[in-house]
């Protein structure tokens, strides 16, 4: 019981952090830092279409026929010219993408050295103002990731809340199990904590599989919505548990630091 007291108030101690942290950076640089919110969506976006196109690509060059819900003007031209552009988009999308996340690098550095300069304060080690950028951009970022997540998972929720359900459960399933485990003993504690990120992919991967299992499940065995939708979902929900662990190991890093 007092090492399950001690996670809970640490847990409540970082949210607390990151919530100053967030005012704080969000009143200094308000522009920079709701920009790069947008930048980096936006970018998650395309690269969701770069993932995506090319397996309708993919599926139309297996079936040798244009799938009949394709809008007409689509239809109207031949089976290789339709899987050339969606190839072609694909990657103009990824070029795009790779475009939005330099920008919004750019972007966050100049919000970072905003920052510093209205901050005025003393130098009180090396490298002071490198390690205000470093977090600054950790922080911006990983709120990005947390965004990110939150739009994909009220989206999931509208279109397929099967999976919404699912994620949802894996999630309070895992971290009840990390809780239990960690109040065992201080030393799978300690371990937790230096094995962070392998944990984190590790919960990602556990729970990617058991969406996609339950996805299965419910094409063999219930009502499920259409092959389209049940595709584009996954690779939102894999795309989206890629950002949640991504934030999860920032905020780690910055509240150690």
């Amino acid at each position: 019981n007092g090492i399950m007291s001690q996670l809970s108030a640490e847990l409540n101690q970082s949210i607390r952090w990151a919530f100053s942290l967030g005012k704080k950076l969000l009143r200094a640089a308000p522009a920079h830092t709701i920009s790069v919110q947008i930048i980096f969506i936006l970018s998650q976006v395309l690269l969701l279409l770069a993932f995506f196109l090319p397996l309708k690509a993919i599926i139309i060059v297996s079936s040798g026929s244009i799938p009949s819900y394709f809008p007409g003007i689509i239809k109207a031209y031949s089976h290789n010219t339709v899987v050339i552009w969606l190839s072609a988009s694909a990657l103009i999308f990824f070029t795009s993408h790779l475009v939005f996340e330099l920008f919004a690098s750019k972007v966050t550095a100049n919000g970072a050295r905003l920052l510093i300069s209205k901050a005025k304060k003393i130098a009180l080690f090396d490298n002071q103002d490198s390690i205000a950028i470093n977090a600054y951009s950790r922080f911006t970022r990983g709120l990005a990731d947390l965004l990110f997540f939150i739009i994909a998972g009220i989206a999931l929720c509208i279109f397929y809340p099967l999976i919404f359900i699912l994620i949802a459960a894996c999630s309070v399933f895992f971290s009840a199990a990390i809780s239990i485990l960690c109040g065992y003993s201080k030393r799978l504690q300690k371990i937790v904590k230096t094995h962070y990120q392998e944990i984190l992919n590790s919960a990602s991967g556990f729970n990617f599989l058991v969406t996609l299992f339950g996805v299965i499940a419910d094409f063999l065995y219930f009502t499920p919505p259409p092959a389209f939708t049940a595709l584009v979902s996954l690779l939102l929900v894999r795309q989206s548990l890629q950002r949640l662990v991504w934030f999860c190991g920032k905020l780690i890093l910055l509240w150690q630091q």
